[in-house]
């Protein structure tokens, strides 16, 4: 057992369970989900984007402008203070309008050819990767990945969620 912190001690009963219980969860998982999540984890290390005000930021920073950024930190700041939901409605449709702005409607990302069993468990997991991520503005629906294989490679499709 590691170090842990006093206060912090679990009885080996519970760590037995914990351990049972994670390897039934990792025996669940299919090997085309398991795919899928290193696939959405490769998207979102190398397509996806977002803004240059949002909390959590990919590689793919999109600038907006001062004024922009501005008016988003003082609108934002407005809600703060006031916690009232017409601010919080108009701080989010300001949002929204920049999103819809900069970001690009379809995103196309190009991977490896695969050869999958299963497309929807392969989904399923882009779809756990892109909502464990907190920065993607775009569907995690498995209906709106759509999945093309191409002569040389594949390309996943996600579509702007607004």
């Amino acid at each position: 057992m590691s170090r842990r912190l006093p206060g912090h001690r679990i009885s080996e009963s519970d760590s037995n369970r914990l351990r049972k219980s994670r390897e039934d969860r990792v025996n669940a998982m299919t090997l085309n989900y398991q795919i899928g999540v290193f696939v959405g984890e490769y998207i979102i290390s190398n397509y996806l984007p977002t803004l240059s005000l949002d909390s959590f930021m990919t590689r793919r920073c999109i600038d907006t402008t001062k004024e922009e950024e501005h008016l988003y930190n003082d609108l934002n700041n407005k809600w703060v203070d006031s916690k009232s939901k017409e601010d919080w409605e108009t701080q989010k449709n300001y949002y929204k309008s920049l999103v819809e702005k900069y970001l690009p409607k379809e995103l196309d990302c190009h991977i490896m050819a695969l050869n999958l069993s299963d497309e929807v468990e392969f989904k399923k997991g882009i779809s756990s990767a892109l909502w464990d991520s907190d920065s993607s503005h775009y569907s995690c629906g498995i209906d709106d990945i759509i999945y093309q294989k191409d002569s040389y490679g594949d390309t996943i499709k996600l579509k702007l969620n607004i």
